[in-house]
């Protein structure tokens, strides 16, 4: 198992950045691995505004169990300053679907969608002993019991509408399916009193029955 950091430096803007970035993913890649089973992965840190998130500057996906992206916006204001924070944060979750990969699939229904989601996020919690992300927190309480009852209803669908559930559209708020995401598997650890770190191979059934 091998865990190979990339930084692209072609753009010339994340040259200054270099040693920040691998201080922050040593030390966040050690938290990780003293946690769950990780696959072998390629970590590749690139200059890529528009895929970043527009309040952090900083954003992650992985598209499978051996590859995950760290995407920077050079620009953005303090990101030299929150960087080892949010490069261990994205990291977290983002290994978190990585591992979740290599022996369960991301998932393709919209009921495993939200539990990968919601591990990920609370993965990223128990291993950096942060708070909860803006997209966690982005629904209230009332309205979010209202999306549940929706959700539902799709649990099962694998035809779901996977961008307006997580990232909004005219009858989804955007970021619900991550409020909703956290709060289904933080529900579930909460009563009983376990660790997202326990249950990365576990079916996203197991979190409503």
């Amino acid at each position: 198992m091998a865990i190979n950091l990339h930084i692209l430096k072609a753009s010339g803007k994340l040259e200054k950045l270099e040693e920040k970035i691998k201080d922050a993913f040593n030390g966040g890649l050690e938290k990780i691995q003293a946690k769950i089973i990780l696959p072998s992965v390629d970590v590749v840190v690139d200059d890529d505004a528009q895929s970043t998130i527009p309040e952090t500057g900083v954003g992650g996906f992985a598209p499978s169990a051996h590859i995950l992206y760290i995407h920077l916006n050079p620009e953005f204001k303090d990101l030299e300053n929150n960087l080892d924070f949010e490069i261990k944060s994205t990291l977290a979750h983002e290994l978190c679907h990585c591992a979740r990969w290599a022996v369960r699939g991301y998932g393709s229904t919209l009921l495993e969608a939200l539990v990968s989601e919601g591990l990920a996020d609370n993965f990223d919690i128990e291993v950096n002993n942060s708070s909860p992300k803006p997209w966690n927190t982005a629904i209230q309480q009332g309205e979010l019991e209202n999306l549940k009852q929706k959700a539902q209803k799709e649990f099962l669908y694998d035809e779901y509408d996977h961008k307006s559930w997580f990232f909004g559209s005219d009858e989804i708020p955007r970021w619900a399916g991550y409020s909703l995401g956290y709060m289904i598997v933080g529900e579930y650890l909460k009563r009983t009193n376990r660790k997202a770190s326990e249950f990365i191979d576990k079916e996203a059934k197991l979190f409503i029955e």
